[in-house]
């Protein structure tokens, strides 16, 4: 029965699923699901031209002769480059509103008296043309409000009455001022004859001994002097430092008041933690307890041995600030 029920259910299923094969297509996860951004392709061309020409394909299958390489080709040559209809882009101007431009139209003159046009002076000319321009005549025999002709004027072109004004410069001037002295060297620059004083207040030409009579001539300058004082403060204001450096960094020796001073102050602690010491259970079953007790015995035996170092030494050196002001004992400065 049970065989027959096996297969009746393998027929009722109508396919096998066999774990051992593994399953058919990509595999299914949830992150598949979740849309993502593609990205960008960026192409070799950043951007290409509206207007390029069309490739076309080279006839390589024609044969050419050997080393040939002038006069016409013995072929067909290739289809040149084709380009857009250059007309039916936008000209310039053209949404421009067009208008009509109203023209002057051409006409005939005619005699004086009438009769017709003439064979002298019948010429096609625009009507409503200008007037003629005035002859010279006309423009010099104008006349002003005064009833005058224009080329009776005489225009003054300046009003400086030069015979006073030389007449005033030669009174004024100094004697002898247009004669040069005579300790005035002069040197001739040109062939020209162009010529400038050796010793003057614009130029100087070096031939004459002028710097060398200076008030400042061979004297240290002045801000040479400056700098030399600035860098002799800068290096006392060192070398002070550095000496006063120093004597913090000296040991420093104890006199005989703060020898004894430390002494009874190292012997004053001592019987502290000897107090402390003695004062403990004679049973110390604790962490706690033992471990302060190794604390006390170790602290009287490092005091100890600062006592006996202390009185075996007449002369202390220390490393410690020096107290200049007496505000304060040696014991302040130490630990204990």
């Amino acid at each position: 029965m049970t065989e027959q029920n096996s297969v009746t259910s393998k027929a009722e299923c109508g396919m096998e699923v066999e774990l051992t094969r593994p399953p058919v297509g990509p595999r299914e996860y949830i992150y598949n699901l979740v849309p993502q951004q593609r990205p960008t392709l960026m192409t070799r061309y950043a951007c290409l031209p509206k207007i390029r020409p069309q490739k076309y394909a080279f006839l390589e299958d024609q044969k050419k002769e050997a080393k040939k390489t002038m006069g016409p080709p013995s072929h067909d040559p290739g289809p040149s480059v084709v380009y857009p209809n250059k007309h039916k882009y936008l000209l310039k101007q053209s949404k421009r509103p067009f208008t009509q431009v109203k023209r002057l139209q051409p006409t005939e003159f005619t005699s004086p008296g009438g009769e017709g046009p003439t064979d002298k002076g019948s010429s096609t000319n625009l009507a409503d043309s200008k007037a003629a321009l005035p002859t010279r005549k006309a423009i010099n025999n104008a006349q002003n409000l005064d009833g005058i002709p224009t080329k009776c004027f005489h225009l003054e072109r300046h009003k400086i009455n030069w015979l006073t004004r030389n007449a005033i410069a030669a009174i004024t001037q100094t004697p002898g001022s247009r004669v040069a002295p005579e300790h005035r060297n002069l040197i001739v620059d040109t062939r020209k004859g162009d010529k400038f004083p050796l010793k003057s207040n614009r130029t100087f030409s070096g031939l004459e001994p002028i710097y060398v009579y200076k008030k400042g001539m061979g004297k240290v300058p002045t801000y040479l002097i400056t700098r030399g004082k600035l860098i002799k403060k800068t290096q006392d204001l060192l070398t002070h430092y550095m000496n006063e450096k120093e004597l913090q960094d000296t040991d420093y020796l104890l006199t005989e008041e703060q020898r004894e001073e430390l002494l009874t102050g190292l012997k004053a602690a001592w019987d502290r933690y000897n107090r402390k010491y003695l004062g403990l259970a004679s049973i110390n079953d604790t962490m706690k307890g033992r471990m302060y007790k190794l604390y006390l015995e170790k602290k009287l035996d490092s005091l100890q041995a600062d006592i006996g170092l202390v009185e075996s030494h007449q002369f202390i050196f220390v490393q410690a600030p020096k107290d200049t002001d007496r505000k304060g004992g040696i014991v302040d400065h130490i630990c204990v």
